[in-house]
């Protein structure tokens, strides 16, 4: 298989992978720290979240390179690859801004836990995650194998 067209469906399992440690993994993990004060730990995953986005915006400049330069050889199926990259907009672009202010305002001790928020994130970035793996393994099916032909 030409690391060319393998290259998407690697970077789709990084992305999935770098999803699952930062989101369901890291995220959760510092609120388990009774000594850890809430606002300490807002900040922390403040921060944390940056640096997911950093990650996750450069994996996905990364993907686009990938599948424009794939798609003079192989015109992929874009749904499939469109779909965790719509997940991922839609939490950049309307999600984060919201939830940036709520903890901003936690963070001061002004107000109480808006739930329904935090609920709408994970739900999508399991979608987004599930998205991931589809189009990796969607990628990987798709991609021809060349085996050396028998002397």
């Amino acid at each position: 298989m030409p690391f060319k067209q393998l290259t998407p469906a690697l970077i789709y399992l990084l992305w999935a992978g770098v999803s699952l440690g930062g989101a369901f993994v890291a995220a959760p993990a510092k609120f388990t720290l009774e000594s850890l004060p809430l606002s300490t730990a807002l900040e922390v995953g403040r921060a944390q979240f940056q640096w997911l986005t950093y990650t996750e915006y450069t994996l996905l400049a990364s993907l686009l390179i990938c599948l424009s330069l794939a798609w003079k050889t192989h015109k992929p199926t874009w749904l499939w690859y469109a779909i965790p990259i719509i997940f991922f907009l839609i939490q950049q672009q309307w999600l984060m801004p919201i939830l940036n202010k709520i903890t901003t305002v936690q963070i001061q001790g002004l107000a109480s836990y808006e739930a329904h928020w935090h609920i709408i994130y994970i739900a999508l970035e399991g979608l987004k995650f599930l998205g991931l793996i589809a189009a990796a393994l969607t990628t990987l099916r798709r991609t021809p194998i060349h085996t050396a032909s028998p002397a």
